[in-house]
């Protein structure tokens, strides 16, 4: 009886210790290591230029408001008399006593900045002489806009005709005056301040 039961105790006991080993869960394998990591974000190094890359595009679409002018700032001012450069022309250097002579005064600044200069009738003329007499002056007998100021770009030629209907002025250009005689005539463009070159032609 005690044998029997000594083998029932002894039976019992295996059972319970094969049951708890054969019920554990075996470890996971490499291959299962690999999958799982896999599925995780990555933390090492970004690839090269995805963050600088962001950063250079954002650089590139952020440009900065262009400097403001003040209105008084970008009012030229009136050209130095030293700057301007007057000059006379021609397209014929003789006209028949019946022909009325026609000039064309150029205005050049030599200023590199941008500035101006009044064209108008009663500050740049033309004056006609024979010698040292004056035979006529468009200021005299002044046509068009008494006071035009213009801007004046470095080189760049303003160009102003005037035309003679060859006779003599006085002040006022009072009615019917005495038509010039045959002879030669210098044609001077001025502004008071600025004088052209003389132009000699020849009326007859």
């Amino acid at each position: 009886m005690a044998l029997v039961i000594g083998l029932s105790i002894l039976a019992i006991v295996t059972w319970v210790l094969s049951g708890a080993m054969g019920g554990s869960t075996p470890a996971p394998s490499k291959s299962s290591l690999k999958s799982v990591h896999g599925s995780l974000p990555s933390t090492g190094t970004h690839s090269p230029g995805t963050h600088d890359s962001g950063a250079g595009r954002h650089a590139q679409g952020s440009t900065s408001a262009p400097p403001r002018h003040s209105a008084a700032a970008a009012t030229p001012r009136p050209c130095p008399a030293a700057d301007v450069v007057l000059s006379v022309s021609s397209s014929q250097a003789s006209y028949t006593v019946r022909q009325a002579p026609e000039f064309q005064v150029d205005v050049v600044s030599v200023d590199s900045q941008t500035c101006t200069f009044d064209i108008g009738a009663r500050h740049l003329w033309l004056q006609i002489s024979t010698g040292p007499v004056r035979v006529w002056s468009s200021a005299q007998c002044a046509e068009g806009e008494a006071s035009m100021v213009t801007d004046l770009h470095r080189g760049v030629p303003t160009s102003l005709p005037i035309g003679w209907n060859g006779q003599i002025s006085g002040p006022g250009c009072p009615g019917p005056s005495t038509r010039a005689a045959s002879g030669t005539y210098a044609a001077v463009a001025s502004d008071g301040q600025v004088r052209s070159n003389t132009l000699q032609f020849r009326l007859g």
